[in-house]
């Protein structure tokens, strides 16, 4: 295949050709307009996130909302008048939160009215001893014998976290047995995790430190406040003032959060100063590391907390409100403004990518957790070591408005394998019961949960599988199309290494718990309530055993894998062979890129400077920087590293950062490949990706052109793809093929009756990194596929398809 970016003649050079590609559709005009835009635009987002000036605007703006609302209900306004003057003070409802709940008046009405709710809520003093949950018998094991983690209930679902280090277990010189916690000289040394209520934070320690501890009273040394807002800080100051918080040193916070007595502000990376004293230090067990999530708040951050043993490696990860078990939290702070579909149907390859508005601010703050925990850990079982610990229990109301309807793209159920929706149906009727034991019972939290879980439940994590299903879609298709130097087949079969390792790592044999004492792990936390699997597959297997057909090990292999069958999906989709994607999916697929492979940005310059965060980009979106190391990592999480044909992606995504930067630097004759490489980068400009994938230059017009420039602004029906790259001689065309088979179908096949015999062959879980071997039924003969496009004249697939000699009932059709 001919190298887009050489000439026949040879006579330009490829980094020549490049510049003139990139540069085609710009002047010097377009470039002063968008120097100018940047800076004004930096300008304006300083102005939009300072307290001083935006609180009189949000004030202004509920003066204007009620005196619009109080001439409605007395003129009788239409309705239509009213909400299209409204409306731009409607859709930035999240200003309010911003800049008018952190004054004391926000603080006051917050505090009463959650006071009020946990007064109604909490009158009977049951098994929960008047917290929203039963926790007291609770502790998660970190470090066996020496560091824990006790949940805190505050207010009506607020969680806090109070992990304690134990002084160091010494034994008796005669009798040779372990002096008891009480009886050890050293003091036990802990942190607390978002403070929000003084008195459910003093009252549960002091019932911890009692019912696990034998009274040894409990050395308070720091706060770490995961966000500034009033139900997790709001009780920062009040126990600096009681006799419990008289030994703590140190407050945490983000170093642009304003959280209240703050001490040590925290930038993203930064490892925390842990509690210790002569004799006890928690520094020398585990670490806490800061990882910073700007959306829902400026400041928000996570703290992964990780111990410093090779033997048991665990991270736990305390996400405050960026990371719930089922949701995420709302982008308070990031830039307003969703993607609808009326905007997504309009752009195309040169469409600024907004990467701190509301919805994508947040997805890049999922993508980087899965990217900064257990960041060297690529084994089978990694997601399962990683739980979360969220600072609100909302799992039964974010779960049952999924089967609402409300989840968005994430809930429509169709766009995912028959296993997702049964592990989030049991998990919701797992919540619906923890909540409403009997009094005597308490009601039960359903957190911590692991990362394994929530990948599957989290209509966030599925979002970014969504993402992912993109990205990899992509770049099977430049693989295909115009990689210059393809990935050889047996590399591309034998796959990511790495991604079938199984962990030599357990989870360590914890402290066994008791009637009264519950010692918990996460071997515990990832332990499933429902299995569920196919009924033809669970009687095939005992028809089986009772006929004597398969040995008891054979039987054992196919039980263990009965439950992976429903991560396969039910129908399957690919891109139309033979054609270039349509612009909206470029888009898509250069925005999968930006969420997964790049580090989220700060909301403001300043505060990129202080969180130590890559800035926000207002200007030309093409400058984003993906990494190919984060790209990988993020998409082995999602178990995305295999395509449908069983093709290593993670093998494509070198290949295609070792063209793009040959491209930006060509290899010398006289240079050794491996000395060229070492200088290559990691990180590439998403302009550059996109020119490499897709043949789309770097051209996203100034802000002029798109209000003025009517011949730049729209031009329907030209191109944006630069006419000396391959793709430029494809057509485009919008949708998917749609397979699927009804007679293999195991929610269809009892429609049919029919009972003739089904290959089986093997394809890949898309859970995790690890790979698994897959059981599924295919009948040799295809059934039909009906889409609604076919309905309407169809698209047939294009000569020299897999589908050309089949009978056209027969055939894969787009959808």
């Amino acid at each position: 295949m001919a190298d887009s970016s050489h000439p026949p003649d040879g006579t330009v050079s490829p980094q020549h050709r490049n510049n003139e590609a990139l540069a085609s559709h710009n002047d010097d005009d377009d470039n002063h307009d968008n120097d100018r835009f940047f800076f004004l635009g930096s300008e304006l987002r300083e102005f939009r996130h300072n307290p001083c000036l935006m609180r009189p605007v949000s004030l202004v703006m509920i003066v204007i909302f009620g005196a619009f609302t109080m001439i409605t209900l007395l003129l009788q306004v239409p309705a239509l008048v009213l909400g299209l003057v409204l409306s731009p003070i409607l859709q930035r409802s999240s200003w309010y939160v911003e800049f008018l709940y952190p004054l004391p008046v926000g603080r006051w009405a917050h505090f009463f009215l959650m006071g009020l709710s946990s007064k109604m809520k909490l009158k009977a003093m049951d098994k929960n001893r008047g917290f929203h949950s039963r926790t007291l018998e609770q502790r998660y094991e970190v470090v066996k014998d020496r560091v824990y983690i006790h949940p805190l209930p505050q207010w009506i679902d607020n969680v806090g976290y109070l992990i304690v280090c134990l002084p160091e277990p010494m034994t008796t010189s005669t009798q040779n047995s372990t002096i008891r916690v009480e009886d050890r000289k050293d003091p036990i040394l802990a942190l607390l995790i978002d403070c929000g209520e003084t008195d459910a934070v003093v009252r549960a320690v002091e019932m911890i430190q009692e019912f696990h501890y034998g009274n040894k009273s409990i050395q308070l040394q720091s706060i770490l406040s995961t966000h500034k807002h009033h139900d997790h800080t709001g009780a920062n100051e009040e126990l600096l003032a009681h006799d419990m918080g008289k030994t703590i040193r140190h407050i945490f916070g983000g170093a642009v959060e304003r959280v209240p007595g703050c001490t040590d502000p925290l930038a993203d990376g930064d490892v925390v100063d842990l509690p210790k004293c002569e004799g006890n230090d928690m520094n020398e067990l585990v670490e806490i590391e800061v990882i910073c999530v700007p959306a829902h708040t400026r400041g928000s951050v996570v703290y992964r907390l990780k111990s410093k043993s090779e033997e048991h490696p665990v991270d736990y990860m305390f996400t405050g409100d960026t990371i719930f078990s089922g949701g995420g939290g709302v982008s308070f702070e990031a830039d307003s403004g969703i993607d609808s579909e009326k905007k997504l149907a309009k752009s195309n390859g040169n469409t600024f990518i907004r990467g701190t508005s509301q919805s994508m601010a947040m997805d890049r703050c999922f993508s980087e957790v899965l990217a900064r925990s257990m960041p060297e850990d690529r084994s089978a079982d990694a997601l399962d070591r990683i739980l979360i610990f969220p600072g609100h229990d909302y799992t039964q109301e974010l779960l049952s408005r999924q089967f609402q309807g409300m989840g968005g793209e994430a809930s429509k159920w169709k766009n995912f394998p028959p296993g997702d929706f049964f592990e989030t149906a049991s998990h919701l009727y797992l919540s619906i019961h923890r909540k409403s034991l009997p009094h005597n019972s308490g009601r039960l939290l359903m957190v911590p949960s692991s990362l394994s879980r929530e990948i599957r439940i989290n209509t966030q994590f599925r979002s970014l599988r969504r993402s992912a299903e993109l990205v990899v879609r992509a770049i099977e298709f430049w693989h295909d199309k115009f990689c210059k130097h393809k990935v050889d087949e047996a590399t591309l079969m034998n796959g990511f290494e790495d991604s079938t390792i199984k962990s030599q790592h357990r989870m360590g044999v914890k402290t066994p718990s008791q009637s009264k004492k519950w010692n918990l792990n996460a071997t515990i936390v990832n332990k499933k309530v429902f299995t569920t699997v196919y009924t033809e597959d669970l009687e095939n297997l005992v028809n089986a055993l009772s006929n004597g057909d398969i040995s008891k090990a054979e039987a054992l292999e196919q039980i263990q894998l009965l439950d992976d069958k429903l991560d396969q999906p039910v129908v399957n989709k690919r891109a139309i062979p033979g054609f270039l994607p349509s612009d909206k999916n470029i888009y898509r697929g250069i925005c999968g890129l930006t969420i997964l492979g790049s580090k989220p940005a700060a909301l403001t310059i300043s505060d990129s400077r202080r969180l130590n965060m890559p800035p926000p980009v207002d200007a030309n979106s093409d400058k984003i920087l993906v990494s190919e190391q984060r790209l990988i990592r993020v998409l082995g999480r999602l178990g995305m590293l295999r395509t449908l044909d069983g093709n290593d992606v993670s093998a494509m995504i070198r290949r295609l950062w070792e063209e793009a930067n040959e491209y930006c630097s060509p290899r010398r004759d006289d240079n050794d490949g491996d000395e060229e490489r070492a200088h290559w980068h990691d990180e590439l400009e998403i302009g550059m990706l996109k020119w490499i994938m897709y043949g789309v230059s770097a051209n996203q017009p100034s802000w002029f052109s798109k209000m003025f420039c009517m011949p730049c602004s729209n031009h329907p029906g030209s191109s944006l793809v630069f006419p000396d790259h391959l793709a430029s001689k494809m057509n485009q065309k919008s949708g998917d093929l749609v397979s699927h088979d009804i007679l293999a179908c195991y929610l269809c096949r009892n429609v049919t009756g029919y009972e003739g015999k089904f290959e089986t062959r093997s394809s890949t879980s898309r859970i995790g990194f690890e790979t698994r071997p897959s059981y599924s039924n295919h009948v040799v003969l295809n059934a039909e596929t009906v889409s609604d496009e076919s309905l309407q004249g169809g698209i047939d697939p294009p000569a020299g398809t897999a589908g050309e000699s089949r009978p056209a009932f027969l055939q894969e059709t787009a959808n």
